[in-house]
Protein backbone atom coordinates (compact mmCIF):
# COMPACT_ATOMS: atom_id res chain seq x y z
CA UNK A 1 0.00 0.00 0.00
CA UNK A 2 1.46 3.33 -1.20
CA UNK A 3 1.54 6.17 1.73
CA UNK A 4 -0.28 8.97 0.90
CA UNK A 5 2.48 11.39 -0.09
CA UNK A 6 3.86 9.07 -2.74
CA UNK A 7 0.27 8.41 -4.05
CA UNK A 8 0.13 12.15 -4.87
CA UNK A 9 3.65 12.12 -6.43
CA UNK A 10 2.60 9.31 -8.42
CA UNK A 11 -0.69 10.65 -9.53
CA UNK A 12 1.25 14.12 -10.78
CA UNK A 13 4.20 12.10 -11.83
CA UNK A 14 1.08 10.15 -14.26
CA UNK A 15 -0.59 13.44 -14.66
CA UNK A 16 2.42 15.08 -16.72
CA UNK A 17 3.26 11.67 -18.64
CA UNK A 18 -0.47 12.46 -20.33
CA UNK A 19 0.60 14.30 -23.10
CA UNK A 20 3.24 11.84 -23.54
CA UNK A 21 0.69 8.74 -24.07
CA UNK A 22 0.24 8.00 -20.43
CA UNK A 23 -3.21 7.78 -19.15
CA UNK A 24 -4.85 10.47 -16.78
CA UNK A 25 -6.20 10.03 -12.60
CA UNK A 26 -9.39 9.31 -11.92
CA UNK A 27 -11.33 12.51 -11.41
CA UNK A 28 -11.13 13.83 -8.22
CA UNK A 29 -8.27 11.70 -6.91
CA UNK A 30 -5.57 14.22 -6.15
CA UNK A 31 -8.29 15.92 -4.66
CA UNK A 32 -9.47 12.72 -2.73
CA UNK A 33 -5.77 11.84 -1.51
CA UNK A 34 -5.64 15.73 -0.37
CA UNK A 35 -8.89 15.69 1.99
CA UNK A 36 -8.03 12.41 3.17
CA UNK A 37 -4.83 13.86 4.41
CA UNK A 38 -6.39 17.22 5.61
CA UNK A 39 -8.77 15.27 8.17
CA UNK A 40 -5.42 13.08 9.53
CA UNK A 41 -3.72 16.45 9.84
CA UNK A 42 -6.61 18.63 11.29
CA UNK A 43 -7.15 14.98 13.68
CA UNK A 44 -3.92 15.28 14.57
CA UNK A 45 -3.72 18.93 15.60
CA UNK A 46 -6.70 18.86 17.47
CA UNK A 47 -5.54 15.83 19.96
CA UNK A 48 -1.92 18.13 20.36
CA UNK A 49 -4.08 20.65 21.30
CA UNK A 50 -6.73 18.43 23.53
CA UNK A 51 -3.36 17.31 25.09
CA UNK A 52 -1.91 20.59 26.00
CA UNK A 53 -4.89 22.20 27.27
CA UNK A 54 -5.08 18.63 29.51
CA UNK A 55 -1.36 19.36 30.81
CA UNK A 56 -2.45 22.93 31.27
CA UNK A 57 -5.55 22.44 33.53
CA UNK A 58 -2.88 19.92 35.73
CA UNK A 59 -0.28 22.24 35.85
CA UNK A 60 -2.79 25.58 36.67
CA UNK A 61 -2.44 27.65 39.46
CA UNK A 62 -2.80 26.33 43.15
CA UNK A 63 -3.64 29.43 44.09
CA UNK A 64 -5.86 32.47 43.04
CA UNK A 65 -4.93 35.83 42.26
CA UNK A 66 -6.99 37.32 45.32
CA UNK A 67 -4.68 34.63 47.59
CA UNK A 68 -2.12 36.06 45.94
CA UNK A 69 -2.94 39.55 47.00
CA UNK A 70 -3.12 38.07 50.61
CA UNK A 71 0.13 37.35 50.30
CA UNK A 72 1.89 41.13 49.29
CA UNK A 73 -0.25 42.36 51.97
CA UNK A 74 1.11 39.54 54.85
CA UNK A 75 4.69 41.30 53.17
CA UNK A 76 3.63 45.02 53.76
CA UNK A 77 2.43 44.42 57.20
CA UNK A 78 5.43 41.89 58.15
CA UNK A 79 7.76 44.35 57.13
CA UNK A 80 5.85 47.93 58.28
CA UNK A 81 5.83 46.24 62.02
CA UNK A 82 9.24 44.35 61.64
CA UNK A 83 7.62 41.13 62.32
CA UNK A 84 10.89 38.67 62.00
CA UNK A 85 8.96 35.91 62.58
CA UNK A 86 6.41 36.12 59.75
CA UNK A 87 9.16 37.35 57.68
CA UNK A 88 11.48 34.58 58.26
CA UNK A 89 8.48 32.24 56.75
CA UNK A 90 7.54 34.37 54.33
CA UNK A 91 10.73 34.98 52.35
CA UNK A 92 12.31 32.75 50.52
CA UNK A 93 16.19 31.31 51.61
CA UNK A 94 17.36 32.45 48.51
CA UNK A 95 15.56 35.83 48.01
CA UNK A 96 17.02 38.52 46.24
CA UNK A 97 16.08 41.40 47.74
CA UNK A 98 16.82 45.17 45.45
CA UNK A 99 15.82 48.28 46.97
CA UNK A 100 14.77 51.48 45.07
CA UNK A 101 17.62 52.84 46.62
CA UNK A 102 19.65 50.30 44.66
CA UNK A 103 20.76 47.69 47.50
CA UNK A 104 20.89 44.65 47.13
CA UNK A 105 20.04 42.31 50.29
CA UNK A 106 19.92 38.94 51.11
CA UNK A 107 16.92 37.43 53.30
CA UNK A 108 19.05 37.45 56.36
CA UNK A 109 20.74 41.06 55.73
CA UNK A 110 17.39 42.04 55.30
CA UNK A 111 16.03 40.30 58.50
CA UNK A 112 19.14 41.39 60.74
CA UNK A 113 18.24 45.32 59.57
CA UNK A 114 14.85 45.38 60.95
CA UNK A 115 16.02 42.92 64.13
CA UNK A 116 18.61 45.09 65.12
CA UNK A 117 16.91 48.38 64.93
CA UNK A 118 18.82 49.61 62.47
CA UNK A 119 15.84 49.99 60.03
CA UNK A 120 12.25 50.87 60.96
CA UNK A 121 9.15 51.61 59.15
CA UNK A 122 7.49 55.00 59.80
CA UNK A 123 4.15 54.36 58.26
CA UNK A 124 1.91 51.29 56.96
CA UNK A 125 3.34 49.96 53.30
CA UNK A 126 0.11 50.32 51.36
CA UNK A 127 0.78 48.54 48.22
CA UNK A 128 -1.25 50.28 45.42
CA UNK A 129 -2.32 49.51 41.53
CA UNK A 130 -1.32 45.74 41.89
CA UNK A 131 -1.33 43.63 38.62
CA UNK A 132 -0.66 40.19 39.88
CA UNK A 133 -0.16 37.43 36.92
CA UNK A 134 0.07 33.95 37.57
CA UNK A 135 1.86 30.98 36.07
CA UNK A 136 1.64 27.95 37.18
CA UNK A 137 3.74 27.70 41.11
CA UNK A 138 5.07 31.30 40.07
CA UNK A 139 3.12 34.91 40.57
CA UNK A 140 3.99 38.24 39.55
CA UNK A 141 3.13 41.29 40.79
CA UNK A 142 3.82 44.64 40.17
CA UNK A 143 2.19 47.91 41.73
CA UNK A 144 3.63 50.83 43.62
CA UNK A 145 3.86 51.69 48.06
CA UNK A 146 4.80 54.77 49.29
CA UNK A 147 7.17 54.26 51.34
CA UNK A 148 8.86 56.14 55.06
CA UNK A 149 11.26 54.25 56.31
CA UNK A 150 14.26 55.25 59.06
CA UNK A 151 17.37 53.44 57.95
CA UNK A 152 20.74 53.75 59.58
CA UNK A 153 19.49 57.22 61.22
CA UNK A 154 18.96 58.46 57.72
CA UNK A 155 14.76 59.39 56.78
CA UNK A 156 13.99 58.02 53.40
CA UNK A 157 10.66 58.60 51.87
CA UNK A 158 9.66 58.35 48.53
CA UNK A 159 6.99 55.96 45.81
CA UNK A 160 7.98 52.90 44.64
CA UNK A 161 7.09 51.11 41.53
CA UNK A 162 8.05 46.97 42.23
CA UNK A 163 8.04 43.67 41.08
CA UNK A 164 7.38 41.32 43.52
CA UNK A 165 7.93 37.28 42.38
CA UNK A 166 5.89 34.72 44.59
CA UNK A 167 6.67 30.88 43.80
CA UNK A 168 5.60 27.26 45.50
CA UNK A 169 8.76 26.15 47.99
CA UNK A 170 7.48 23.34 48.92
CA UNK A 171 4.14 23.32 50.32
CA UNK A 172 4.34 27.21 50.88
CA UNK A 173 4.00 30.42 48.49
CA UNK A 174 6.83 32.42 49.42
CA UNK A 175 8.23 35.92 48.15
CA UNK A 176 11.27 34.99 46.19
CA UNK A 177 12.43 38.35 44.77
CA UNK A 178 11.67 41.89 45.35
CA UNK A 179 12.45 44.33 43.43
CA UNK A 180 11.72 48.39 43.94
CA UNK A 181 12.45 51.33 41.53
CA UNK A 182 12.42 54.93 43.72
CA UNK A 183 10.31 56.95 41.04
CA UNK A 184 11.56 60.68 41.13
CA UNK A 185 9.73 62.95 43.43
CA UNK A 186 6.67 64.97 41.81
CA UNK A 187 7.12 68.91 41.41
Amino acid sequence: MDKPLYRVARIVNEQTRVGQGGSAPAPGAIAKIIGQNLFVGILAISLVIGVYQLQAQAHSPKVSKEDVRKLEQAWADAVFKGDVEALEKLLADNINYIHGTGLVETKAQFIEQLRSGNRKFLAPIVPEEINVRTFGDTAIVTGKFTLKVLSRGKEITGVNRFTHVFAKVGKEWQLVAHHATLLPAEK
